[in-house]
């Protein structure tokens, strides 16, 4: 049996445009104005896509990527397949809770709960209080028990996210969907941006933490189970060496590094450090938190390699070599410098 839409049939002008007029209506109510409203890319098409099946997304990247495009073309997507979504930022979203404390309209925060479908553009740009933090750490938890997907956009990582947050920075986790998309500049609102790592990879494991693994050692090396000092100074300071330091804590153990090009077995990166586990450059790492090490790529096609395999069909884990696409960026959260190492 053919089934006719209702586009196929014959309207007067006026029901075509009171129908039009309704869409319209409908996408204004869904966040969607201007160009928004009629986003369309692969990007947003993939996350409607993902959505669909009850999974979310962060998307982050530099500002001017297409981030707020792509989160529209899949709210838009919704809309017009009659499900109810809205694309709104934190910020504005945070106002609209906080003034019905003032006698504003009520049911902004219940609301955002029950959408199919709900987009949070920039996260990171909402004055970080307890208050905010709390309130958008249930709304996702809230999403996420009632099995309703969200799309996260944001400038920065979920690291730098954690680092912003400050004290409530462990809070950042939990905003993330499960998929982490990044955005790149250049490729313009209508192109597509990269799938980098999804949930079926990482199992679990922050993403911010599976990225330390595998990576090059900094002035030391296993040797078996064991490990040794292959330089005579700190990675940090300069000051003389005495200790191997685990990048990333031994209690956390390996990762397997699945992907279409085969498996791999990551330990964490050594480097090389004064001092011992309560003095020196190696209390700043295992004290929590003055040194703050990230793998930075030097350009995004590079991380897409690691991720599905490529680099590592080429190199090694811990070679050398993998300085020639990325580098170290240890933060020293007490002067807000950054160390960068770009080799071994």
């Amino acid at each position: 049996m053919m089934r006719t839409q209702i586009s196929d049939v014959l309207m007067p002008d006026g029901a075509r445009e009171q129908i039009a007029a309704i869409m319209r209506s409908r996408l204004r109510k869904a966040g969607l104005r201007g160009p928004y409203a009629e986003a369309d890319c692969d990007l947003g098409k993939r996350m409607a896509k993902l959505t669909g099946k009850g999974e979310g997304a962060y998307l982050w990247g530099e500002p001017g990527t297409g981030k707020t495009y792509a989160a529209a073309c899949a709210v838009r997507m919704a809309v017009l397949d009659g499900t109810s979504a809205k694309l709104v930022t934190t910020s504005r979203l945070l106002d609209d809770i906080r003034s019905e404390y003032d006698g504003g309209e009520r049911g902004a925060l219940r609301r955002a709960e029950r959408y199919r479908l709900l987009a949070l553009d920039d996260l990171g740009a909402e004055r970080p209080t307890e208050w905010a933090i709390a309130t958008l750490t249930r709304l996702i938890d809230t999403r996420v028990a009632e099995g309703l997907p969200t799309i996260v956009t944001s400038n920065y990582r979920i690291g730098q996210i954690r680092d912003i947050w400050g004290g409530h920075g462990g809070q950042a986790r939990r905003i993330a969907p499960r998929r982490c998309v990044q955005a790149h500049r250049g490729q313009g609102a209508g192109q597509e941006a990269r799938m980098i790592v999804s949930a079926s990879q990482l199992r679990g494991v922050p993403k911010d933490r599976a990225e330390l693994y595998g990576k090059p050692h900094v002035g030391a090396r296993y040797v078996g189970n064991r490990y040794e000092l292959t330089a005579e100074r700190c990675g940090i300071c300069g000051r003389q060496a005495t200790n191997c330091h685990h990048i990333v804590p031994r209690r956390c153990g390996d990762f397997a590094l699945v992907t279409p090009r085969g498996t791999w077995r990551l330990r964490s990166p050594l480097i090389a450090l004064c001092g011992s586990g309560t003095t020196g450059c190696h209390d700043g790492f295992h004290g929590g938190a003055r040194y703050r090490p990230e793998w930075v790529w030097d350009e995004p096609e590079f991380e897409e390699a690691w991720w599905d395999g490529t680099l590592l069909c080429e190199h090694e884990p811990h070679d050398p070599a993998l300085y020639a696409y990325g580098h170290w960026a240890i933060t020293d959260a007490k002067t807000g410098r950054t160390i960068e190492i770009t080799e071994g």
